[in-house]
This record gives C-alpha cells, structure tokens and sequence, in this order.
C-alpha cells in the first residue's frame, strides 16, 4: 500500500492580540507596530483587522475602532485625536501554551469565571453605593442593578477605566437628566456667559463659560479641555466637588473662601489677591469627598471637624507641627501657605513605616475640606484615613474649647506655682485671647487633656506665642494689614477683632513643635474606619 503524503502546514503568520475591555483574543495579521497612548504610558499595538475598545479623554465618549493606519483617532463628539485604550494595557503576548488534559483546563477557566463574576459583583456594589449617595434608590441584584423593578444588567470586568465607563453607560441612559439638573443647580445656571451643553443620552455635560469650553463633567469626575485641569467626586448630586467648576465658570472668587463675614472697606481692598489656583498640580487631583467604604463614625467625625475649622479656628502656628498617636501613626503639619492661590497646609501621614502626602485646603463652602494628593482616587485607604485624622487632629489643634495643650503639663508641689505663672503670663498664648478664650482656659477641666507636647516643646511653649484673633476694646477695628494678614491664612476676622501674626522669643528657627495626642478610639486600629468592600460587611 503506498505511503500518503502529508502536506505541511506553514506557519501561520498572524498573531493574538487580547482585547483590553472584553479580553477576546483575535488572530491579526502584524502588518506593522505601532504606538499607542494607555493609561499614561506608551505601549505596542499590533496594527491590523483587530478591534479596540477606545475612549475620548475629553468627553468620555466609547467605541470601537480598527487601528490599521495609526495610533489615534478623532472623537466623532468633540473632535479631540486623544482617543485612548480604557483598559490597562494591549497585550500582544506570544502564541497561548494550551494545557494538557481536561482536568488542568477545566480547573483553570472555572477559576478564571470565579473571579470574573466576583469582580463584577464588585464592580456592580461600588456603583450602586455611588448612586445611592446621589438619592438614586438602586440595589444590587447578583452582578446586575435593579432601578425601581428594572432590572439593569451589568457587563463589567476589572479595570478603573472599565468601571468608569460602565457607570456613565448607566447614566447615559437612565439619569442623564439628574447630572444636567445637578450641574444647574450647582454652577446657577442659567445666568449670563455660562452655558451647558447636553445631549440626550449622553453622560457628559459641558460647560462653556462667556464662549470658552471649561470643562467636560461626568458623574465621577470632570476634565478641562487640554487635560491639565480635572476633579474627581459625585457630580450627581451638589456639593463641594462642584467648587473648582465654579471658580472655572466665574462664580467663586479665586481667594479662600471663609464661612465668616469677610473684610470689609480698607480691610478688604487691602487684603491680597490671590490667582486662580490650578486644578492639577502635576500628577495629582483633588478630592471633594471620601470613599464609599468609609465608617459613618469616622466619617461624621472627620465633617464635623471640617466645618470646625472653617467656621471656628483661632489659631495658626508659625512651625511646623509633629504629632504622634498612640496606636503609632504620625501627622506633620507644615505653616498655613497658598501655594497655589488658596491657603492649605501640607500634610505628611506616615502609617506603618509607610508615608501619605497630600495639601489639605483650611477654607472652602461645604466639608469636608478638599484635598490634593499624587494618588488617582479616594479608594486609596491610606490616604482617607490620613485625611480624616488630619482634619480631627488639625480642628482640636486649632480650634481649641481651652488652650491647655499650648502649656506644659502642670508639676506637683513646688513646681505648679511656675507652671500658673507661666502659662498665662506676659509672653504666654492666653495674655493675648479674646475673653471668653480666656474664661475657658480658666475653667476646671476633668477630661484628660487631647495633646501633650513633648521634649524640647514643652519649654518652647513657655514663649510661643500662635497667631491668634484678640479681641480689640470698644469701637475699635483692626487694622488693614492684620485683616489681610488673617485672610491669607483663610480667616475672615469678625467685627472687634485683630489677628495677632504668630512670633516666639527665643525659639529656634525652622523647628517642629512636637506633641503626643491622645485621638479618638475610632481611629486607634490602623484599618478601623474601613468597610470591606463586599455588601454589608464592616472590616
């Protein structure tokens, strides 16, 4: 019998390439790389018949694409050629090892399916706990929402970007109208030079402001035109997220803003006008709001403090301050500045061996107090817990009932005697309070007392004196220069009252004043303030 012959397969030149939203691989032929902008970074693209998820950075808008003749192309919404990839990367692996035997496959793509349904079902609480803080009444029904006996049906897989574009899909086509409505009531429209533009179904408002496009917002976040400015919050719904908007669409004066009445004649023309601060600030963004997975007691601790510091603080440090809490963590708090056109105190949150910078703003119209920070997102646990231990610690620092921690801890027998006479001596914080401040610092306590200055702090306190409002004698105003001087720090001085600028005697320049501060109980263990992000379950 005569032998067959076998024709040789020839090696079949195409490649895989692995979709960044649905992961589907397509076999393409590699006609030549090319470049391509994904997540801030450069990456390589098999060009070719092969299809890609791609979103504008302006207006959010998606779709597929062929990327056969280069590596960007134009949005058909707002024109801009910065179209990008919404997942982390384009994969042009080799050709897939296969697996031998039924067993090792089927084990492996039940363990893929696992996780991709309990990423989904993630994926599906996070948003439902973002419309929900909007008012919206969804729940959560296995990997998909239910709107009012409608079921929504969810199609998400890992990816920030992926989830982002997943929740403007649902707003696009069930509460457009609600971030339409928010945006008027928060940027006061309509008013003359401001315009809003909105199509229907579409999850992008964007504001124009006396001819000029400001700014593209979403639900999650907004961006200007040339991508230097962005915010991220609940744009769903009013609140302090919508404030950078606001200065970019003329409403906000470009200086702190301060709850109490500002300075008025000489005083205000005096005060220093401060530039329109930039929303990003190299890597970094601000946020307006904490993350979703963070406890009510905490977070109604870190509001509370919030509006203390807008409303009631008294006093402002010429040095930098360092404290330590029990459970170990530290917070440094540099001098008021405004950097970047509104007064802010840089913060360094160092948390099991592990640092958190970030400028935490000390005026604003609603709590809590925005922060910037390098990091993307408010998911970041380390800096929302830094963030709300900074607003506590920075409110009892400077909005105090008494003024106890600014003095050295009273001696037994002989040593109280100087201890009294120190404290409220002629060098001493307390000679230079409004009246009823000093009627509190004179009032028994029987509480322990918040913070405890430590080392060298202790005798340094004998002759620091903080800048602090005192309370001027009948029918007299302060002076221009002491307004302005309060108001670059974000106070706005109330009628009979002065700022007196903080100055030491006999203080070494460019110390820290070190205190130990005894924090409240919810912030005692390092994950207490967290929520684990699987429904209903408190970590």
């Amino acid at each position: 019998m005569a032998k067959s012959k076998t024709k040789k397969r020839a090696k079949d030149p195409r490649v895989p390439v692995a979709c960044a939203v649905c992961r589907k691989r397509v076999l393409v032929r590699p006609l030549r790389v090319e470049s391509v902008v994904c997540c801030g970074q450069t990456m390589s693209q098999a060009a070719g018949t092969a299809k890609v998820a791609i979103e504008c950075t302006r207006c959010h808008r998606g779709g597929s694409r062929l990327w056969s003749d280069g590596p960007t192309y134009a949005c058909d919404a707002c024109g801009t050629d910065r179209l990008r990839v919404t997942g982390p990367d384009i994969r042009i692996p080799g050709r897939p090892k296969t697996e031998k035997g039924p067993t090792a496959a089927g084990t492996k793509r039940g363990t893929t399916e696992n996780s991709v349904v309990a990423e989904a079902q993630s994926v599906a609480d996070r948003i439902a706990t973002f419309l929900q803080a909007a008012g919206i009444e969804v729940s959560v029904v296995g990997n998909d929402l239910e709107l009012n006996g409608q079921r929504i049906s969810l199609r998400v897989l890992s990816g920030q970007r992926v989830e982002q574009r997943t929740l403007n899909a649902v707003v696009a086509r069930y509460f457009s109208d609600r971030l339409l409505e928010a945006a008027q009531a928060s940027l006061e429209h309509p008013r003359d030079g401001l315009e809003l533009r909105h199509q229907p179904k579409s999850p992008v408002v964007e504001v124009r402001y006396r001819g000029s496009n400001v700014a593209f917002v979403s639900a999650a976040g907004w961006t200007s035109p040339s991508n230097e400015r962005s915010g991220v919050g609940n744009f769903l719904t009013t609140g302090t997220q919508w404030e950078e908007l606001r200065v970019l669409a003329g409403l906000e004066p470009a200086e702190g803003l301060a709850t109490d009445t500002a300075p008025k004649g000489e005083a205000a023309a005096s005060a220093p006008k401060a530039r329109r601060p930039p929303i990003r600030d190299g890597v970094g963004f601000n946020h307006y709001d904490f993350p979703f997975d963070l406890s009510t007691e905490v977070r109604d601790l870190a509001e509370s403090a919030s509006a203390k510091i807008r409303t009631g603080r008294s006093l402002a440090f010429g040095h930098a301050v360092h404290m330590r809490g029990a459970s170990g963590f530290e917070l440094t708090f540099a001098p008021i500045a405004a950097p970047r056109g509104r007064p802010e105190v840089e913060v360094v949150f160092v948390e099991e061996a592990v640092a958190q910078a970030f400028r935490m703003r000390v005026s604003a119209i609603g709590d809590p107090l925005p922060v910037w920070a390098p990091e993307a997102t408010t998911e970041h646990e380390r800096l929302a817990r830094g963030w709300a231990l900074a607003l506590v610690a920075f409110a009892e620092l400077t909005c105090p009932p008494t003024l106890d921690h600014l003095r050295a801890s009273p001696c037994t027998s002989g040593g109280s005697r100087q201890a009294s006479s120190t404290a409220p001596g002629r060098s001493g914080v307390s000679s230079r309070t409004t009246d009823p401040e000093r009627r509190m610092s004179r009032e028994p306590s029987g509480r322990r007392r918040t913070f405890e200055p430590t080392g060298e702090t202790a005798r340094w306190l004998a002759s620091y004196v903080a800048g602090h409002r005192r309370k001027l004698q009948a029918g007299q105003e302060a002076s221009a220069s002491a307004a302005a001087n309060a108001a670059t720090i974000g106070i706005a001085l109330r009628s009979g009252e002065t700022w007196v600028s903080p100055h030491t005697r006999g203080v070494p320049p460019g110390i820290r004043l070190h205190f130990a501060w005894n924090a409240p109980k919810a912030f005692s263990d390092p994950r207490a303030g967290a929520v684990a992000r699987a429904r209903g379950v408190q970590a």
